[in-house]
């Protein structure tokens, strides 16, 4: 990693010490775009991204070929790191390469160390290279390589540079781009997270339809300063997603809670749940409990533990 130093250092001067560094992600495959595969990669790198401290704001998925290079050039204007996966392989629709050559006006050579992993990898396992394997030797001028323990492609990270953001193409299987985002990517990011990290937590209610719930608790969430709210609904359930620094999660203690059934909603102190409830397990371990006296056709969610 001593070698991808400078890579940070050029980062911490791209931002000038902004607090809230932007991140998209861009996921190459026609087969995505078919249907054939799920975007997993995406929903993982979002996850982990936002564990580290950094939150994506923008993903695009693009199909084989050099849509990709339209794509970076639009990530580029708007974010301080792009994040790529797709396009590294041998084949002549794997051109992420290309592309970051291109946005970033520089040219490629041929990188001798990873030439020998490539031939090293193909006779451990008893097989004749085809030449075109090669062309994952292929370096951009100024970028640094993120060795592939899993597969032929190698990573690369071009720093930012001027106007434009930080690059970090990975290999499109799940199974290589994991481990070299654990391995590689993540130590390089980690000075540059935010220390206030965000955090999440999700309670979920049932028997009450998403509007009635937002009508009871929406005002009470939105007068916590720098709290993210948002609600998810599906058959029978909804979901209150709530983000935000510890400071701002602090309010939502066990000791406050909200009634919530046809007729209103009840502020309750005390942080035990009301005699007879039951309970679903909220996102960081609080419960959300039905009140007794409610009925399903009233369409009530009872007691909504820290609020």
């Amino acid at each position: 990693m001593a070698g991808l130093l400078h890579v940070t250092e050029r980062m911490r001067e791209h931002t000038g010490g902004m607090k809230q560094i932007r991140v998209e992600l861009i996921n190459t495959g026609t087969e995505i775009l078919l249907g054939s595969i799920v975007n997993t990669n995406a929903a993982w790198l979002g996850n982990r991204l936002f564990e580290a401290g950094f939150r994506v704001e923008r993903e695009t998925v693009v199909p084989d070929g050099y849509a990709i290079n339209e794509a970076m050039r639009e990530s580029a204007r708007r974010a301080d790191i792009v994040i790529v996966s797709g396009g590294l392989g041998p084949t002549s629709d794997d051109v992420t390469r290309e592309a970051l050559c291109d946005v970033c006006g520089v040219d490629m050579h041929r990188d001798e160390q990873v030439a020998e992993r490539l031939k090293s990898y193909f006779e451990r396992r008893g097989i004749s290279i085809a030449e075109c394997n090669f062309k994952q030797a292929m370096v951009p001028d100024g970028a640094a390589v993120l060795e592939n323990s899993n597969g032929t492609a190698p990573g690369l990270v071009m720093p930012a540079s001027g106007s434009l953001p930080m690059f970090i193409l990975l290999p499109g299987p799940p199974s290589e781009l994991k481990p070299m985002v654990e391995q590689s990517v993540m130590p390089l990011l980690e000075d540059l997270a935010d220390e206030d990290i965000p955090h999440l937590r999700v309670f979920r209610l049932v028997g009450i339809g998403e509007s009635d719930l937002q009508e009871l608790v929406d005002d009470s969430l939105h007068q916590v300063e720098g709290l993210e709210v948002a609600y998810c609904a599906r058959i029978g359930e909804v979901d209150v997603r709530l983000v935000g620094s510890e400071v701002a999660l602090k309010p939502a203690h066990p000791g406050r809670s909200v009634y919530a059934d046809s007729r209103g909603s009840i502020p309750g102190e005390g942080g035990g749940a009301p005699s007879g409830g039951t309970g679903v397990e909220g996102g960081d371990g609080g419960k959300l409990h039905r009140r007794p006296d409610c009925q399903e056709d009233y369409g009530c969610a009872g007691f909504l533990r820290r609020f």
